[in-house]
């Protein structure tokens, strides 16, 4: 966290919580890249109508859209309170870092590495081969469920960003279980449901890197994360 908290990417909140089990809203996904990414515009701003010049996270949200990390609705419209979700995420970082015309470099087949690829939209399928190839995603608890249609949590959203910046060489490599790594992931086998809550091995692993990216003043406990908080804030995709 050290590393976000110096360049002003994330603060913490006053109890000093990091709250991974908080979904994020497309403004605080939208305000965080903004920040992770100081990369240059890809593209003009269109007003939406739905983010008013005094809305929190105007400045934001038009920076996001200009680097190409989000976009908006067919009706001119923003919806910056929706939840993102963890597929919207994905493709949101996907084309913010490779651009909007992305395209994956091998015929990766998702259903040899997920056991839920049923849920995955089909906008979304070539940005998660992707990410998939660029090992931005972190699962948790099982690597064979990326479960897309949930909503994102900090928890999510801060481990895809830091492996982003990995992917960019912005950030040192940490060593994780939870990363899905091709040539170490395992093949699905049965289905499971959902675990969404976010224990300790991932967020620890990143508070403890020294000058990272990613978290920092962590307070580790092991049955909660009371991590130096990180105000994570919202974004949007499409």
């Amino acid at each position: 966290m050290d590393g976000l908290v110096e360049r002003a990417v994330i603060s913490g909140f006053a109890d000093r919580t990091f709250r991974p089990n908080t979904n994020l809203t497309r403004a605080q996904f939208g305000a965080l890249v903004s920040k992770a990414f100081p990369i240059p515009d890809k593209r003009s701003y269109i007003p939406f109508i739905d983010v008013p010049a005094t809305h929190w996270a105007a400045a934001a949200i038009q920076t996001a859209f200009k680097r190409g990390f989000i976009s908006g609705y067919p009706d001119n419209l923003f919806k910056p309170e929706n939840m993102i979700t963890r597929a919207e995420a994905l493709v949101a970082l996907v084309s913010g870092i490779f651009g909007a015309n992305f395209a994956p470099t091998t015929n990766l087949i998702l259903s040899n590495i997920y056991q839920d690829t049923t849920e995955i939209p089909n906008y979304a399928k070539k940005a998660i081969v992707l990410a998939t190839q660029s090992e931005i995603v972190v699962n948790y608890p099982n690597l064979n469920l990326l479960n897309p249609a949930g909503n994102a949590t900090r928890a999510d959203v801060a481990a895809w960003v830091y492996q982003a910046l990995v992917y960019l060489k912005r950030a040192p490599p940490i060593s994780s279980q939870y990363i899905l790594v091709l040539s170490k992931a395992p093949r699905p086998t049965v289905s499971v449901s959902h675990q969404r809550e976010f224990r300790g091995i991932w967020i620890t692993s990143v508070w403890n890197i020294g000058g990272s990216f990613l978290l920092s003043n962590s307070q580790q406990n092991s049955k909660k994360h009371n991590c130096g908080e990180v105000a994570f804030f919202n974004s949007s995709i499409l």
